[in-house]
Formats: C-alpha cells, structure tokens, sequence
C-alpha cells in the first residue's frame, strides 16, 4: 500500500470497527508512517468526541454536522502550520472525512417514544472539496464543499424528500409516482427525474436552480409553482420571497460535478473559468496574458496547485496565492508585482 495515498475505506470500517483481519493488516501499514499516525489521531479524536456528544444529547443529526463543520473550520483558521497549498492537499484529508463518518440509524432510533414520526435516518457532509453520494432510490448527488445532505427514514414511501444546506448537482432516478424533493431553505424544487444544480447557502440571498434536462417546479407555497424548461435558472430571493426565472449556462454551472474536465486550445481565461468553478477559487488573471496562451489537458482529481505548475511550466506565467481561497496569475516580468 502506498502511504501516500488515504485509504478511506479502511478508516472508516476502523473507526466504525467493522474491519477484517485482513482490512486490519493493511489499516497498521498504513498507519506506520508518522503523518498518517497524525492524520488518524486527530480524525478518531473528532469522531470520539462526536460520538459522546450524540449519545448524551437529544439526537438532532443537524445540530451535530453543522456543529462538526463549524469545528473542521475553527481548525482550519487556527493552524499555522498548513499553508493554502499544505491545506489543499493535506488539510481536505481531514474535511472530506464529514462525507463518510455518517452515522448509521441505530445511534438515532432509542428511546424514541412517537416511533410513527419520520427520524433523521442519514446525513451527508463536506467541508473541503466534492464527493458523490448515491440515495437509496438510486439517485446521484454530487455535493460541493461546504455542503450538508439529509433524508429522513421515511425516503421513498410516499415520496424523496431531502434537504440541503449548500450546493448539490442531482440526476434523479425516475418514478413517477413518488416525486423527489429537495428542500433548499425556504424554496422547494419538485421533480421525477432530471438532472438538476441547486445552491442554496444558509449566508447567501438567493437560491440559485439550474436544469440541465427534464423539468422541475419551484415553489414556497405549494399552490404557486414555477416550472423550469432546459437551460434556464430559476432565482429565489429569501429576503424579498421572490422568484424569477433566465436563460443561463447551465452547463458551465453544473461543470463542477464530473469525474474529469477536458480543455482543448481553450484561452488561460476559460480554463481559469473553469477551474475556478471546480476548485471553488477565486482566480484572478492579469489582463497581459488572459487570452495570449492556449492548453489542453485533463482535470482529474490533481490538486489545484499541481494544475498551476503545468500551468507556469508551459507558458512564461506565474501564479501567487492570497489567503486560502483567492490566486493571481500573471507574466513572468523582472520587477512585476501584482
């Protein structure tokens, strides 16, 4: 095994104790490198402390993940030792873990007196970059960073309802009779089968729906409904409860939510388009070079900083980081500042 590769899986059956002797073999090579050690010793002492807290409190799993992600970004502010490129790379180890340390039913369904009511019966987090979940329906969700997934455990009796808390691109599996429904804050998106982008953050005005395919209706109040057609986005404005709908770029909005992004003699300014929707950065391109040079190549699942270097390498540019999110890209000059 690789120890420079992360393998999931492994802690995550570790964690939950579910490994084989052999799963548990491979799991203690893994660990013999002192980063790794570092990196499991602070996942297992998150989800220790996780772990306590929901079997002393109330079961809300909502309160718990927002209360987790608060923490993983408390982290991230205080640690002095990880840069924006150590962050990146090392550091989204730690946050992507809030997609797979979901807790199973059982910690939620004891001592529930009104066992008629819907319990929370899974949840979906992210902080640092994007992974993909698939419902039990059948249906894909792509989640981007900062984004949290729920259903309750009645999902697919009557109906698919889930709720998010930042941004998702879905493909619905179809059924007609049992419709999907996301709730995104105060909006509600209906649909059967499609393929959809919903971002809805709890700190942001609008609610922002773009259809790639199919149809999808919209609506705060259920006797009002909008109906989406193919490449339009429909905007929901929370403070002033208003909806309108616009032709958009419905393919570049959902282009985060792919294995792979291909350019082909696309311009720095297009492929930096694009890169900053997959990486979910700011890039900022001094207008010297913007439109000078053509790439080609192929995003997989490089990090960003390594994309920035083939970059540099094959044209004479540069590129500076500011803070954890924003970059600057520009020529390479003697005596040039940004």
């Amino acid at each position: 095994m690789k120890v420079d590769i992360i393998p999931w899986y492994l802690i995550i059956k570790h964690l939950k104790r579910e490994t084989s002797d052999e799963e548990e073999k491979l799991f203690s090579i893994w660990l013999e490198e002192d980063k790794n050690r570092e990196i499991f010793g602070s996942l297992q002492k998150m989800w220790q402390e996780i772990v306590a807290e929901v079997s002393a409190c109330n079961p809300d799993t909502q309160y718990y993940w927002v209360k987790m992600k608060e923490r993983m970004q408390q982290n991230t502010e205080s640690s002095k030792r990880f840069s924006f490129r150590s962050h990146w790379r090392a550091f989204a180890v730690a946050a992507s873990i809030l997609l797979v340390l979901t807790f199973s039913t059982t910690l939620f369904l004891w001592k529930v007196n009104t066992v008629d009511k819907p319990c929370l019966a899974q949840t979906y987090s992210t902080i640092s970059g994007k992974s993909k979940v698939i419902l039990p329906d059948g249906t894909e969700v792509w989640l981007h960073n900062n984004t949290t997934l729920s259903y309750n455990n009645d999902f697919g009796e009557k109906e698919r309802r889930v709720s998010l808390d930042g941004e998702a691109f879905f493909s619905v599996t179809k059924n007609a009779d049992k419709p999907f429904i996301v709730n995104a804050d105060k909006l509600n998106v209906q649909v059967y089968g499609t393929r959809f982008n919903v971002e809805c953050f709890s700190g942001k005005e609008n609610i922002l729906v773009s259809l790639l395919e199919g149809s999808v209706a919209l609506y705060a109040d259920e006797d009002r409904k909008t109906f989406l057609k193919p490449d339009q986005t429909g905007i929901y404005n929370k403070r002033l409860s208003s909806l309108s709908v616009e032709k958009d770029d419905v393919a570049y909005t959902a282009s985060w939510a792919t294995e792979t992004v291909r350019f082909e003699g696309e311009s720095l300014a297009q492929v930096c388009k694009y890169l900053s929707r997959w990486y979910n950065v700011e890039i900022e391109i001094d207008p010297q070079v913007s439109d000078n040079y053509a790439y080609t190549f192929t995003v997989r699942e490089e990090p960003l900083e390594e994309i920035l270097r083939l970059i540099s390498r094959t044209n004479p540019v540069s590129y500076s980081f500011d803070g954890e999110r924003k970059i600057f890209i520009y020529p390479v000059e003697e005596n040039y500042c940004h």
